[in-house]
């Protein structure tokens, strides 16, 4: 069974040799509090914050995965009380005996009660780190690793060291999950390079140099959130950079007219082996809700981020 990692233990996924595969569900920015309305939706949509679970339980009995990871601004500073609010929206995975991830946003700590050392206190089973990374190996029948998965607390210069040092592990594809995008996400978006999924809003990046040693260091693809209304991968330098989109109903998201306003959303990734155990392909999708369910066959962008091929 996965596990997540810890200082302790060695945290692993053993997948079937041949045929085998791990679907990963991506939770961002769903700044969840109690109201009796929603941001940026139709007027004529019924809405309150019990849409947020709402849509994110329906997703995990969609997509049945088998990691659920939250990459932050799950709770803000109208989230009373935080503690409660953010396990609220854990509990969308842990009440369907689902693993899970979490790294924190730049809003979870807002709340007067919710200090920086508060939220990680909270979250201390699930990093090891101070500043809350972590990774997961995911291993093939036979024991031996075919991928990592690797959540960034944060995108400085102390994550990039942390990253770097991991080399003395056996080199595998990785997907890294941060909050905010990387500067080179930006730049992607700005070559005009092929997107698939929509951009409705500017790209709100840090000034981290992690890009490259992410590279160096076998990340295939990159996944953050932060910018509600975009929800778009672009391949850049050899590494997909995808959105998760928001799935908060308490968020901010986007309308072009009163009545057409984008649907909240969760990304859904798949890992799958070939014959010989390897990785083969890394494919990802969305789901986007509909009226705080999500229809079993609604899917957008599925498409193939890497492969071995």
């Amino acid at each position: 069974m996965l596990a997540l990692l810890t200082p302790q233990t060695h945290a692993q996924r053993t997948i079937s040799a041949s045929g085998g595969s791990l679907r990963l569900l991506q939770v961002s920015d769903t700044h969840h509090h109690v109201a009796t309305s929603c941001d940026d939706v139709a007027a004529s949509s019924p809405c309150t914050s019990a849409n947020n679970t709402a849509l994110l339980r329906s997703v995990v009995r969609a997509e049945r995965p088998d990691l659920v990871a939250f990459t932050g601004d799950i709770i803000d500073g109208r989230s009373f009380p935080p503690r409660q609010r953010m396990d609220e929206i854990y509990a969308t995975a842990r009440d369907a005996h689902i693993p899970w991830a979490a790294i924190p946003g730049n809003h979870d700590d807002d709340h007067p009660t919710m200090s920086r050392e508060a939220l990680m206190d909270h979250l201390t089973n699930k990093s090891d780190t101070d500043d809350g990374s972590f990774y997961v190996d995911v291993t093939n029948s036979a024991e031996r690793a075919v991928a990592r998965l690797v959540f960034f607390g944060s995108t400085g210069e102390r994550a990039a060291t942390w990253f770097a040092a991991l080399s003395r592990l056996p080199r595998v594809p990785a997907l890294a999950f941060l909050h905010i995008p990387l500067p080179e996400y930006a730049t992607a978006a700005a070559a005009g390079l092929p997107m698939s999924g929509s951009m409705l809003e500017p790209v709100s990046a840090d000034s981290s140099r992690l890009f490259s040693v992410l590279r160096a260091g076998g990340v295939v693809a990159a996944f953050c959130g932060h910018d509600h209304a975009n929800d778009w991968c672009v391949r850049w330098e050899g590494v997909q950079l995808c959105y998760g989109g928001s799935a908060g109903f308490t968020a901010y998201g986007h309308c072009s007219a009163r009545d057409a306003c984008i649907a909240r959303r969760a990304r859904v990734t798949e890992l799958t082996l070939d014959a010989n155990a390897s990785l083969a392909t890394v494919r990802s999708w969305k789901r986007v809700d509909g009226g705080g369910a999500v229809a079993a066959r609604t899917r957008l962008d599925d498409e193939v981020l890497w492969s071995s091929a």
